[in-house]
């Protein structure tokens, strides 16, 4: 009777093994449909964050774009802006001029 029992304790022992071994898998299972569903769901972050960030560099190229179009603009506006000076010192140069003369032709009359 001794090894009968010592069959039945030890199907029992191989039972509970058997059913652990069938959790054991089932949950391996669910780890792995959760593991696949949150890298799926990393990739599309991922995939977010590349799109937002392509967008950024597209606006901060425009802003540079801009600013280098503001310093062309405004290297035009200084030349014309010294090319102006220069001419309204010589009109002022050609009236003070006038003026001397004239004032010295109204003295010697």
């Amino acid at each position: 009777m001794e090894l009968n029992e010592e069959n039945v304790s030890l199907r029992h022992v191989l039972d509970k093994l058997a059913n652990m071994d069938d959790r054991i898998e089932e949950h391996f299972g669910g780890l792995t449909v959760e593991m696949s569903r949150l890298s799926a769901e990393l990739k599309e972050e991922v995939e977010a964050i590349k799109t937002n960030l392509k967008s950024v560099e597209q606006s901060l190229q425009s802003a540079w774009d801009s600013i280098n179009d503001l310093q062309e603009e405004s290297k035009t506006h200084s030349g014309f802006k010294r090319t102006s000076q220069q001419t309204l010192d010589s009109y002022q140069e050609e009236i003070n001029l006038l003026k001397r003369n004239s004032a010295s032709a109204v003295i010697q009359n």
